[in-house]
């Protein structure tokens, strides 16, 4: 989009003249992100359990995360967007709530889980 180019200083990024467009790929990229964490809860329930519920609370709150960036509008860049304690409270008990919904799919179906040592692998 014209924005970041190779000349570009990371202190440029902020500055009030470009938040315009800093908003707009923030916009676009969180908009991206959104994507894949649709993605993400459709293949949840195929991983291990502990690492499910890890990433299950991971999405939730980095997606909260981006949400307030949005509501802040153009005031997000002037401080660190933080959630506050109650709401990742109320967060992390929506993916327990999320988990807890799992464990029928996961009794059923026990040999489709794949296996951690599967994904992570050092090359």
């Amino acid at each position: 989009c014209g924005f970041f180019t190779q000349s570009s200083k990371k202190s440029n990024f902020l500055k009030l003249q470009n938040r315009s467009k800093l908003r707009q790929v923030v916009t676009s990229i969180l908009k991206k992100a959104d994507e894949y964490y649709e993605a993400g809860d459709r293949g949840i329930s195929s991983l291990p359990f502990r690492a499910a519920c890890a990433i299950t609370a991971a999405r939730n709150l980095y997606s909260s995360i981006g949400l307030y960036i949005l509501l802040r509008g153009p005031n997000a860049w002037e401080t660190r967007t933080s959630i506050p304690f109650m709401r990742k409270l109320l967060l992390l008990s929506k993916s327990f709530i999320q988990m807890c919904k799992q464990i029928p799919y996961r009794i059923r179906n026990k040999d489709q889980c794949i296996e951690i040592s599967s994904i992570w692998r050092l090359s």
